[in-house]
Order: C-alpha cells, then structure tokens, then sequence
C-alpha cells in the first residue's frame, strides 16, 4: 500500500468520526485531482 494511500484512509476515517460528509466529498474530489495529475 502507498503511503498517500494510507495517509488518504487515515484522514477519511478521522472525517468519517465527525460525519463531515462535505469535507469528505472535498477531500475526495481534490485527491482524485491529485492522483490523475501523478498519472
């Protein structure tokens, strides 16, 4: 498993704790961002 991969599930889950499901719809969308540039 990637670190980022890790560090991704790990600030999802901290998310998840405090059913803030627009920051997890933000963070997803960034990191897809992020992951599609890396490719």
């Amino acid at each position: 498993m990637l670190l980022t991969e890790y560090f991704a599930k790990v600030i999802v889950m901290t998310l998840l704790k405090f059913n803030n499901i627009k920051l997890i719809t933000k963070y997803t969308y960034f990191y897809q961002k992020k992951i599609n540039c890396l490719n």
